[in-house]
């Protein structure tokens, strides 16, 4: 074979700097290399009249190529049914998990209740204690990852130039306006997710280019939308995950028709299903589907997975990452698109989702603090409870009374300064009445939940303490010292969520560079 022309020179690296070395053209290195002549054979594709595999582009939907194929739609629907049934062990192997998110929304005591037991009227209430500790850091925490100017910041690796100064400006100056006036989803999406983050634990963010409005976004995925395979321990590592999505009509049709999807039609909806948790925040919030409701939301799972694509198996046996999207119903596919960047030999993983993790865990999630304060929480509850009905019994007593005493209007309560005539001899009547034995509410027992309530403090926020008791520590340089020290919780956790956010930067930079006009 020929040596080849079109190869760019290349230039010798000078290490002293004191004059440049010559360029050889790369035809004249070669001139006196034999020329070595090489065959090449395919290995399964030498013989005369053998299937040929499919060709398609790095970023074409290779759902559309299989389904040409003679037998392409029982190949799809093989697949789709060895995926469904997958998912469908992720999601039992968290069945516990998701009861517990179904516990915190009860724990955070947002929802009014009224009680018929023990007995009617009984105290519903719920402590603050969780969702004080949830809002508060949600308050700070927003503060410091989205300031005013924005969250982007540059730093020059390596050494430091005029035009790469300038250009790490360009950069960050772009980034915060993109941020701030060109996705006006990303403040109240982050928002959202410091306060699931910090009450569950984990949240997910999801950075892609949106065919559908033509620009990126970044959107919340919350925890229990995103299942995960059993022995995942990053998303680097993880052999599969599931982004659960709801998606109309309408918005599968914007994607058929701006290529993303397959153009097919998908049978109508069954009655869409709903978990414990949100059945528990529909209630929270007085929602309710309408008597005339017509459901034509769908449930898509994408699903990034690695796969030995049939028509598409990587000559030494190794599954290549892929994302298909299915519909639940009927068990579509959708979509299946190559996950690694275009000419890689490496087959490296692309991630579009950031995990913004609480505390790290002992597993794939994060601890928040359900976990953490959520059973001193639990108690202060039921202990508030307990103090508020034995009151309730002290000022309004009940007992018993003789069969023979007689009481004019016996069903209407007592009022205040009223006196009310009873059918009895006067001395008689101590006699016939016999009200139960109850105490006041037991001292004991309210600091018992006051001991729980300043525990479970201390550990969610120790700031607060040290301010209000400030005047007992002397100087203010003692007293900067211990704030400095009890705010090393919330550093250690922010620090967390930075190095999350910079890697959700990162992702929206990359599809700038991909995207965008030059």
């Amino acid at each position: 074979m020929p040596p080849r022309t079109d190869i760019v020179s290349l230039e010798k690296y000078n290490p002293e700097g004191d004059e440049e070395l010559p360029i050889i053209p790369m035809e004249d290195q070669m001139a006196d290399q034999p020329v070595m002549e090489i065959e090449f054979e395919e290995e399964g594709y030498e013989e005369e009249g053998a299937p040929l595999p499919p060709s398609a582009g790095h970023e074409d939907n290779l759902s559309e190529v299989i389904a040409e194929q003679e037998d392409g739609d029982s190949t799809l629907e093989r697949l789709s049914s060895d995926l469904i049934e997958s998912f469908d062990a992720d999601k039992e192997s968290r069945e516990d998990w998701d009861s517990i998110s179904s516990e915190a929304i009860n724990l955070l005591g947002f929802k009014i209740e009224s009680k018929d037991q023990p007995f009617r009227g009984a105290c519903g209430a719920s402590h603050p204690l969780l969702s004080q500790a949830v809002v508060k850091f949600q308050a700070k925490a927003f503060r410091e990852l989205y300031p005013s100017p924005g969250p982007a910041r540059t730093r020059v690796v390596g050494a430091v130039t005029p035009q790469k100064e300038q250009q790490s400006l360009r950069v960050k100056e772009f980034l915060n306006y993109q941020i701030t006036h060109l996705m006006p989803e990303y403040g109240p999406q982050l928002d959202k997710l410091l306060f699931s983050t910090a009450l569950m634990g984990s949240s997910f963010k999801k950075t892609y280019w949106d065919v559908a409005i033509n620009r990126p976004t970044s959107r919340l995925v919350m925890a229990k939308d995103f299942v995960v395979d059993y022995y995942a321990d990053d998303l680097e590592t993880a052999e599969r995950y599931t982004h659960v999505m709801r998606m109309t009509a309408n918005e599968i049709k914007r994607y058929q028709i701006a290529g993303m999807y397959r153009d097919i039609e998908l049978v109508d909806p069954g009655e869409p299903e709903t978990s414990e948790e949100e059945e528990t925040i529909d209630e929270l919030q007085g929602k309710a589907p309408p008597s005339n409701f017509s459901n034509d939301v769908y449930t898509i799972y994408e699903m990034h997975v690695n796969l030995d694509l049939p028509g598409f198996e990587e000559p030494n046996g190794l599954m290549l990452p892929y994302i298909v999207t299915l519909e639940k119903d009927s068990g579509k596919i959708l979509c299946i698109r190559k996950n690694w960047e275009e000419g890689d030999v490496t087959y490296q993983k692309k991630i579009y989702f950031t995990h913004y993790s609480f505390v790290p865990g002992l597993g794939f999630y994060g601890y928040g603090y359900l976990h953490l304060i959520g059973g001193l929480a639990k108690t202060a509850t039921a202990t508030l409870r307990q103090l508020t009905d034995a009151g309730t019994f002290a000022n309004l007593p009940a007992g018993f009374k003789a069969h023979g005493l007689r009481v004019l209007s016996p069903d209407d309560p007592l009022q205040p300064g009223e006196w009310r005539e009873a059918n009895a001899p006067a001395g008689d009547l101590n006699k016939s009445l016999v009200p139960l034995p109850y105490k006041e509410p037991s001292r004991t027992l309210y600091e018992l939940m006051q001991f729980m309530v300043s525990t479970a403090k201390e550990f969610a926020d120790q700031t607060d303490a040290v301010v209000s008791e400030s005047s007992n520590y002397g100087p203010v340089g003692t007293t900067l010292a211990l704030l400095e020290q009890s705010g090393k919780l919330f550093s250690a956790i922010h620090q967390r969520m930075h190095t999350a956010q910079g890697h959700d930067l990162k992702l929206l930079a990359e599809l700038n560079f991909k995207y965008l006009p030059e």
